[in-house]
This record gives C-alpha cells, sequence and structure tokens, in this order.
C-alpha cells in the first residue's frame, strides 16, 4: 500500500504530512504536504522520470501572501549513445561558486562537444555539449 498520511507527535503538538500519488504509476509521490511545508513533483509522462522539484511553503504558512515558492529544481535524463544519465542541471558560474566558497580550487576543466544535453520542456537549458571538472580540496 501507499502511505496516505504520517503524523508527527511532537512536544506540544502533532504535525500531519499528506501524500498524492501519480495517478499514471503506482509509486511515485507528485505531492507531500507538510505543515507549513508543501514538494511538488513533476514527472515525464511516458516515463515516470523526475523532472522537476518545487518546494513552497503552503497556505498555513505564516509568510507574507500565503504561498511562497521556496525553491525549484530541474532534472533530466539524457541519453548519450552509450547510457542513460540522471542529471541535475545547474548553471556553470552557480556550481563552480559553491565548491570554491567551500574551500575547493578549480585544477582542469573541459567540454564534450559530441555529447548534447536535451532538456524536454523548458527554454534555453538545451546544450550541445556538457561540461567536466576536477577540484582539489585547498589547504
Amino acid at each position: 500500500g501507499h502511505i496516505q498520511d504520517a503524523v508527527f507527535i511532537g512536544a506540544i503538538t502533532s504535525k500531519t504530512f499528506g501524500y498524492s500519488y501519480n495517478p499514471n504509476s503506482r509509486n511515485l509521490i507528485d505531492q507531500l504536504t507538510a505543515p507549513i511545508h508543501n514538494v511538488v513533483n513533476q514527472y515525464e509522462q511516458n516515463r515516470g522520470v523526475l523532472l522537476s522539484k518545487t518546494n513552497s511553503t503552503n497556505s498555513n504558512a505564516t509568510a507574507p501572501g500565503g504561498i511562497a515558492d521556496i525553491s525549484k529544481f530541474e532534472y533530466t535524463v539524457n541519453s548519450i549513445g552509450t547510457a542513460f544519465c540522471p542529471y541535475r542541471v545547474q548553471s556553470h558560474d552557480e556550481l563552480t561558486g559553491e565548491l570554491v566558497r567551500h574551500g575547493y580550487r578549480r585544477r582542469d576543466g573541459w567540454e564534450n562537444a559530441g555529447k548534447a544535453l536535451i532538456v524536454p520542456l523548458t527554454d534555453g537549458y538545451s546544450l550541445d555539449h556538457y561540461s567536466g571538472f576536477c577540484f582539489d580540496r585547498s589547504t
């Protein structure tokens, strides 16, 4: 069976978490609703592959205006000819900047022009290549 809801009983109050499932699958969770937080997943219709995950406050939140998006992550599964590869798409500057802020130094980087990244259902994210990096921990 599926989890329909779960109750966490804390020292002062209980908190209920609700789950809804994708109607086109047996086990993919479409949405998780918590006391002040929602997670909404979007899947590719034919394969059940995760396309995006949106985290937001819900109408019970005390944020001005009620519902507010906190974050959204885009995902894809790409066929590179020899394998199917899951990706979390992130900008070059965002990824490398985050690594440098956490104490890493870029040693090398490269592009593979022969391997495209196609991100379905979005504009401006597909690439004609993918990039690789090597970072060392700064001492």
